[in-house]
Parts: structure tokens; sequence; C-alpha cells
């Protein structure tokens, strides 16, 4: 039976999953309260307070493997919305079908799932077959990852490069399918993306840690 700090999380949990925006713990409260969510053994009268101290307790204990997160001044949202959930090292350029208006991205996952990436946004890197070349972004409204790798199947660089990899920021609901949310960054949780992505692809003899995110690696096959 969960102790009433984890319940006082569920309950947390369960509101933060319908907003992808981060929310201040007033209005956790009121959600709280409005779908009769709020722990049956707690005798708090202040439930902003309650959730404030259960949100405190679980990210100083646990810091990046908490579920929870900041986001801006004084709001909170699943950590799963803020960081890059997902990236691929050192696909191979060849297994990609570019004649194609918009490629698929195929990932497989430990457990053998399977996810198109095609609509992805992030970092991606280009490799020759001694080093990285070339480091590129694909924004919102602007291009995907897997177009930019395209558009460098015909530029300067088309010939240069033999794999790629990148690491997305939209996660990955529960039925695989991307979820094309806004987000924004804390600087904090920039600095640990960029540290990241710097870690995984270099594999710098004297990190002996991999990044921050808490990210799944997805094969390509």
């Amino acid at each position: 039976m969960k102790n009433l700090h984890e319940q006082w999380l569920e309950a947390i949990e369960i509101v933060l999953a319908g907003s992808k925006e981060g929310i201040n713990c007033d209005t956790i409260a009121g959600k709280i309260s409005e779908k009769g969510l709020k722990p049956a053994g707690s005798k708090s009268e202040n439930i902003s307070k309650a959730v404030w101290v259960a949100l405190r307790k679980d990210m100083d204990e646990k810091e990046l493997g908490s579920k929870f997160d900041k986001f801006g001044k004084g709001n909170y949202i699943l950590r799963k919305y803020k960081q890059c959930t997902n990236f691929g090292l050192y696909w191979d350029r060849s297994k990609i079908d570019w004649k194609t208006t918009t490629p698929d991205l195929l990932g497989w996952s430990k457990s053998n799932e399977v996810i198109n990436f095609k609509d992805q946004i992030g970092i991606y890197l280009l490799h020759d077959d001694r080093r990285t070349i070339y480091v590129g972004k694909a924004e919102k409204g602007k291009s995907t990852i897997i177009k930019r790798l395209k558009d460098h199947t015909t530029d300067r660089l088309a010939g240069k490069w033999q794999k790629f990899s990148w690491f997305g920021i939209y996660p990955i609901d529960e039925n695989g399918k991307i979820m094309m949310i806004d987000r924004v960054l804390s600087e904090r949780d920039m600095v640990s993306y960029l540290e990241s992505v710097l870690i995984e692809v270099l594999e710098l003899p004297q990190n002996r840690k991999s990044g921050d995110f808490k990210g799944v690696e997805y094969t390509h096959k």
C-alpha cells in the first residue's frame, strides 16, 4: 500500500499528465480537489502547501530521477515533457529510403518497440568514417530532423557523411506516437542537454558518466 507521500505524488502526476505547459501549486491543488484525488488519509486543509511539500521532497531526494521538474517561476511539469527523451547514435545513412518525400526514421527500442521519428525535431550530427563533420538543428515550424538529413544528401555535404546521430525533443506517448508539444527548456536543462549530446557522441575518455538526460536510445536496423 502506498504511503501518504506517494499518494500525493500520484495525484500530482495525474494532474500534470494533462498539462504540457507547466502549472503552479494552486492550480494543481484545485484540480486535485476537482477530480477528488486528495489522499483519503490526509489531514491537510492547505492542499497547495501539501502539493508543494510533496514536489520539493521528491525533487530534492531524487534530483534528476524525479518525475517532476520546475517549469519557469513557480510552475511544475512532468520531466518527460521537458527533456530530450529519445536519441539514436551512429545510424547508417544507407538504410534510409531517401527517394520518398518524407523518409521514415524508424528506431527500435530495447524492448523491440518500433517508433517512426520522422516528425522529430532537435539536434543531429553527421559523421564520416573517422569523425563528426557537421552539427545541425531542426526547429519546430521550420523543419524536422529527417528533412534536414535529406537536404544533406544533395547539398555540399552529400558525399562527405555515411552515418548520423540525432537527439530528439518531442517525447513518445503510450501508443508509440510522437507528441508534438511546445516546451521551454530551463538553463539547467539546456546545459545538461548539450553536455549529454557531446558526451554521448564524442565518447570522451575522461567522462565517467553519460549525460544527465533520461532519454531512451533507439537503434537502427
